[in-house]
């Protein structure tokens, strides 16, 4: 099964707010802001984290409901608050006003709805119409409601409700007496990114240990405080269940060389709290891109949760010409550790499988002359630079000899205009005349080689 969900992105590694919810699949809770639970079995013992006030996001919707009921629904379509009929005994101008989530874990903007001191007769409800995007990292089964106390501290609970159909979560409050704001009981970083080949990603699980038993009864109201969250391992620890389990990658679980040569490997770290990706060094093939990195979690009350983090590789235009054979979406390695240490840039033809036929490029720069960004030049008498190249055939490289006792270079350019040293993007062309000598025909073979590329920096991995 493929667990790939549409994407936000900025990327990281990029940056898109996300905005995550969630909800259980029984009816909902009714949130009554202020009766706090005594912390006790699953429950955090832990106290809440106090936090100041979130600011304003926008300008505040305000509209009339009278008896009658009514909604009001913010410009963008994300929140809805419903008033039933019976609700108010009189018109009232209601007001939401989206604010900034202080709430730890906190999922997308926090609210505050006005008057505080409005008469209800009958609970309200506040729907999240929330999009696969915004819940990337995390699972609409595992996000739950919190208010902010007058104290400056985060309570909460898991009994919301989740319309998968709709894309919906919907709390029931009785009054507005506070701030509200989702947060998420599980979730894993990065939730989405965009990529480089050869980036290296590190994802942890994290653990909001407020109340995690879920009550189906609508009259509980109980709240607990929110801590800040534990992650990976220290979160598997805090779990009902021993450890989180199946780590895969576009839904598969043990990827084939054949596979991690395409898509990238993805290995689970320590007990399991954490994974390690590493991209592919070259554009993953459309259809699995963008890729879906998902964690389960066995939950004993809600079953098996699956966590999905998107991630999207950007198409780099890594690609190199010898002659007149062009070889796109080349696989590229950069290793350079730093200004003044050793440069090597490799790219590649792209086949399926790992092959000693595969055209290629590489070019070197020596760390006499090495200093990130700039453009470097061959120069005959001190030959700090060297550039190779192999179309499938021949052999070239940047000497030959025009005449006995003679010997010439290149010419070679090599310009570097983006390096952020290990693990960062390293961006550049490369242009060369190279050459070949055919010993059949006793003449020297000259062929222009150029190239372009984006790439990770993968000194960090040891080459």
């Amino acid at each position: 099964m493929n667990l790939i969900f549409s994407t936000r992105l900025t990327a990281t590694v990029l940056t898109v707010v996300l905005l995550t919810l969630s909800g259980c699949k029984k009816a909902p809770d009714v949130v009554m802001p202020g009766q706090v639970e005594t912390p006790t079995g699953n429950s955090s013992d832990e106290p809440g984290v106090a936090t100041k006030a979130g600011k304003p996001i926008g300008v505040p919707l305000t509209q009339t409901i009278g008896p009658s009921g009514g909604n009001l629904t913010t410009p963008d379509g994300q929140f809805t608050l419903e008033v039933p009929a019976g609700a108010l005994d009189k018109p009232t101008a209601l007001t939401l006003q989206l604010v900034e989530n202080k709430a730890p874990s906190g999922a997308g903007p926090a609210f505050i709805l006005a008057p505080k001191d409005t008469k209800l007769n009958k609970p309200v409800s506040l729907v999240w119409h929330y999009t696969t995007r915004s819940i990337s990292g995390s699972s609409p089964d595992v996000v739950g409601i919190a208010f902010q106390d007058d104290k400056g501290i985060w309570q909460g609970k898991l009994n919301t409700e989740v319309d998968k159909v709709k894309q919906t979560i919907l709390a029931r409050m009785r009054n507005f007496s506070h701030p509200m704001a989702w947060y998420e009981q599980y979730y894993m970083t990065p939730q989405a990114d965009t990529i480089l080949p050869n980036e290296h990603i590190h994802f942890t699980v994290y653990f909001e240990p407020g109340r995690t038993r879920y009550s189906p009864n609508p009259d509980d109201d109980l709240f607990v405080p929110l801590p800040n969250p534990v992650k990976g391992d220290d979160a598997l620890r805090e779990l009902t269940q021993k450890e989180l389990r199946n780590w895969k990658l576009n839904g598969e679980l043990n990827l084939n060389d054949d596979r991690r040569y395409l898509v990238g490997s993805l290995d689970r770290l320590g007990q399991g709290g954490e994974a390690a990706y590493i991209a592919p060094r070259a554009m993953v093939p459309k259809a699995d891109n963008p890729l879906a990195v998902s964690v389960e979690l066995n939950l004993t009350q809600k079953g098996v949760i699956t966590l999905v983090s998107n991630l999207t590789m950007t198409d780099a235009e890594n690609e190199f010409k010898i002659g007149s054979k062009l070889f796109k979406n080349a696989h590229m390695e950069v290793i350079a550790e730093k200004k003044g240490t050793y440069c090597e840039i490799s790219l590649w033809e792209n086949v399926p499988k790992l092959s000693k036929d595969q055209a290629n490029v590489r070019a070197f720069i020596d760390p006499a002359i090495f200093m990130g960004n700039g453009t470097y030049v061959l120069e005959e008498k001190t030959k700090y630079l060297n550039v190779v190249a192999f179309d499938q055939t021949d052999n070239y490289g940047i000497q030959w000899v025009p005449q006995p006792n003679v010997l010439k270079y290149g010419p070679v350019t090599i310009t570097i205009t983006e390096f952020g040293g290990p693990g960062m993007p390293v961006s550049g062309r490369i242009s060369a005349t190279l050459h070949n000598y055919i010993e059949k025909e006793k003449r020297w073979e000259h062929v222009d080689v150029s190239a372009r590329f984006r790439v990770i920096n993968n000194y960090f991995t040891g080459g």
